[in-house]
């Protein structure tokens, strides 16, 4: 879910949800903290705020399996995806399957500056790789990409390290690339490189985002709890064709854009705030506004007066209830429409070098 501004009082239901949802991805990121997944930093860019957690640190044996050698062969360009917890059972495939991973660039560690990854030095730790992915994938993606990566898009920069075992053994190679993953740090196929892709965070109509106490999560069916409920796709381009425009002038066309899309969807003037719901809306920052990311989400949903989302049991539609308070913390990635078997977001185990074409840190 992307940026957007506070939505008013229930008196006055359309609006955006910037401020609101700004507070929500920090508190999501500070949770995430909390919880242990170390690649979320808060000093990082905003791309390695936004990614996915890694997977356990655990190496997969050196013996040259099919994995090991379909991601020793994987270089700028490769899709590979998996199906094991662990990413064991690793695989490249076209990207024009499903695919979990695009490969950006390969990372040679050996000749970053200083001995801090010499031959006697441990794996870095996931802080220090995911302060790696910010200094050094993010950039390779960047470079893949022509410049053209979306920081508040559908994509995420991964990075898979090579485990314990193979660094122990003198890998140094680390690959940097791009990934779908969700809220719950749940990575998503993806059909396509995402440069032939519309990187806009957007979701189909009729998704709903699960909830979390009150912070939305990954799209669960609209009969159970839920933070929001997508009612339209706008592309703004087709309103601006002149360029950027201003968050004021995004908000001025969303504003009927929107109450009319809310209104065609429930099947009635006004049917959301007769239902208890705000209509909201996101926003296009003008970094994704470059990379050619035009399109946004109107949704409907409800804040609670202490902050975060109400929670919202059934289909807009239809009858639907509002909740008074939070509702109770997820305890794993619900099921949905969109949703896929928990997997890891970023593999741990690769083997020795087999070939790959290393990239000077920071570069593509």
């Amino acid at each position: 879910m992307s940026t957007s501004r506070r939505s008013p009082a229930p008196s006055a239901p359309r609006s955006s949800a910037q401020t609101t949802r700004s507070v929500l991805v920090m508190l999501a990121v500070g949770a995430l903290l909390a919880a242990g997944a170390a690649v979320l930093s808060g000093a990082t860019a905003p791309v390695a705020a936004a990614g996915p957690a890694l997977a356990a640190e655990q190496g997969i044996a050196r013996d040259g399996t099919p994995a090991e050698k379909a991601f020793a062969g994987a270089r700028a360009g490769s899709c590979l995806t998996w199906t094991a917890a662990d990413a064991s059972d690793i695989t490249a495939t076209s990207c024009a399957d499903p695919h979990l991973f695009e490969v950006a660039a390969d990372v040679d560690l050996s000749v970053y500056p200083g001995a801090e990854f010499g031959p006697d030095a441990p794996l870095p730790g996931a802080l220090r790789l995911a302060a790696l992915r910010a200094e050094i994938c993010t950039p390779a993606v960047q470079t893949y990409l022509d410049q053209k990566f979306d920081p508040y898009g559908a994509f995420t920069v991964g990075l898979i390290n090579p485990g314990q075992a193979a660094w122990r053994a003198g890998e140094r190679t680390l690959a940097c690339g791009l990934q779908n993953v969700g809220r719950s740090t749940t990575p998503f196929p993806v059909t396509g490189r995402v440069a032939d892709t519309d990187q806009s965070d957007v979701t189909q109509v009729g998704t709903c985002l699960g909830i979390d106490a009150t912070l939305p999560t990954d799209p669960v069916d609209c009969a159970r709890p839920h933070a929001s409920e997508t009612i339209a796709v706008v592309d703004l381009a087709a309103q601006f064709p002149g360029g950027f425009p201003s968050t004021a002038d995004q908000d001025a066309y969303l504003t009927t854009t929107c109450a009319v899309a809310s209104d065609a969807f429930t099947g009635a003037a006004d049917g959301a705030a007769a239902k208890g719901l705000a209509v909201f809306w996101d926003n296009v920052r003008y970094e994704s506004w470059t990379a050619g990311s035009t399109r946004v989400n109107c949704s409907v949903g409800q804040e609670l007066a202490a902050g975060g989302f109400a929670p919202v049991t059934g289909d807009s539609r239809g009858k639907v209830v509002v909740g008074q308070q939070a509702a109770p913390p997820a305890t794993a990635p619900a099921p949905g429409p969109a949703s896929t078997p928990a997997l890891p977001a970023a593999p741990t185990a690769a083997p020795l070098d087999g070939g790959r074409t290393p990239v000077a840190p920071g570069g593509g």
